[in-house]
């Protein structure tokens, strides 16, 4: 069953309890959140290999340049920025740029990133464990993963993104952050998942 609490600021949303993904043992509890599907006419293991191989470029140049949107803050304060290698698999990129692998399995991926999201800054995360005992003030965690949910005529491959913050200052920061960057967000991972679409599709072709 689905359930809300009130709890501070925001209303506090609550996972379906009937729902097996593992990304509900990461953050069952979350204020933001977005998620997105696709059908896509691939086996789970091609599709699979596709999410943890597709390089940037392979994904259409309107995504790459959200990106460097998403850029421009740290940039701006004067940090180190290192843009997307165009060959190189996006995921193991990501992993250098803070997140973290949190688990695979064959029907779903789970990787986060955790820190004080207003200033730009991260924490390390060296296990499992870390992510989900964090719980600094003024900071929050993040958590996204794919889906694979195997149907009689395709598979239907969805990404959520879920969004915890550990108090009220963190929660207010966040918020007016969230509405600045969630149409471009979410248009990114639209874009991520055809792209995951074409490429299986292509490879099951070629099998």
């Amino acid at each position: 069953m689905y359930g809300r609490v009130k709890k501070g600021l925001f209303f506090l949303k609550l996972y379906n309890r009937n729902n097996k993904m593992l990304i509900n043992e990461y953050i069952p509890e979350f204020h933001f959140s977005e998620k997105h599907t696709i059908k896509v006419n691939a086996t789970k293991d091609q599709i699979l290999k596709t999410i943890i191989d597709l390089a940037p470029n392979e994904i259409s140049f309107l995504f790459n340049l959200l990106f460097f949107i998403r850029s421009l803050p740290p940039r701006i304060l004067g940090r180190d920025y290192i843009g997307f290698r165009p060959d190189t698999p996006l995921l193991s990129q990501l992993e250098k740029k803070g997140f973290k692998i949190l688990e695979t399995t064959d029907q779903e991926i789970v990787f986060g990133i955790i820190g004080q999201f207003g200033r730009i800054k991260r924490k390390r995360i060296n296990s499992e464990v870390d992510f989900k005992n964090f719980n600094e003030s003024e900071s929050g965690k993040v958590v996204t993963n794919f889906f694979l949910a195997e149907r009689k005529d395709n598979v239907l491959v969805s990404t959520e993104t879920r969004i915890y913050m550990s108090d009220k200052k963190a929660k207010r920061k966040f918020a007016i952050y969230w509405m600045i960057v969630y149409p471009g967000s979410a248009l990114i991972r639209r874009i991520w998942l055809k792209a995951i679409k074409k490429r299986s599709e292509k490879y099951k072709i070629l099998q």
